[in-house]
């Protein structure tokens, strides 16, 4: 998860890392904030209580998931029709997250 996270960063982009469980208000408080969600796609981040509960965030919301597979793992019905991106393709997933927040509304605003 680091070197992608290096890697957007390093793309002039901000980046959220869940490495811990934060408090109910603090999570919600985060998660409106996001303008997508990266997975990063492994068995034991699909089995993850958190993992579950940001998903389910972004479904309830109709924000944008982007799977990044870092893991071979059986993706939820949910997530089958979105693309996703494999490790080997990360400069395109760069580029994917950019396009998209130039789609934003709020676009002609950010620096």
């Amino acid at each position: 998860m680091r070197p992608l996270v290096d890697h957007i960063r390093g793309a002039g982009l901000a980046a959220w890392i869940d490495l811990h469980q934060p408090n109910p208000d603090q999570l919600d408080q985060v998660l409106e904030m996001c303008g997508c969600m990266v997975l990063c796609v492994s068995p034991s981040a699909l089995k993850s209580k958190l993992v579950k509960t940001e998903l389910d965030y972004f479904f309830e919301r109709e924000k944008t998931i982007i799977p990044f597979i870092c893991r071979k793992a059986n993706l939820p019905s949910k997530l089958h029709r979105i693309p996703s991106f494999k490790y080997s393709q990360m400069a395109s997933l760069i580029e994917h997250i950019k396009s998209l927040r130039m789609q934003s509304p709020f676009a002609k605003y950010e620096p």
